[in-house]
């Protein structure tokens, strides 16, 4: 299973992460990665995508808080397609300034 001195230390880690610098599909892969160290945590569909989105925590988890989705998957998606979304508006605005400069 798992060695203890490992364990202890990812077992701490789970509840202070949040996805800071890291991209939506980077956090996801942390959050599944470190969500094995407290099953109990996200034992159920309701408990993983509350504890997800709680840690996006910016603008982009405070919007998919708000909603209701029909399992741990869909806000995942939405954050990835908002995320995304996000960046190319970002990307369009940038060129957008640099030509008419």
């Amino acid at each position: 299973m798992f060695r203890l001195g490992v364990m202890s230390p990812k077992k701490e880690e789970f509840p202070a992460l949040t996805r800071g610098t890291m991209t939506v599909g980077e956090y996801r892969d942390k959050f599944l990665q470190l969500s094995r160290y407290r099953p109990e945590e996200v034992n159920t569909d309701p408990k993983k995508q509350y504890r997800f989105l709680k840690g996006l925590v910016d603008p982009l988890g405070y919007r998919l808080m708000n909603h209701t989705f029909p399992n741990r998957q869909h806000p995942i998606d939405r954050a990835i397609v908002t995320e995304n979304t996000r960046r190319e508006m970002e990307e369009k605005k940038r060129k957008r300034e640099g030509t008419t400069v």
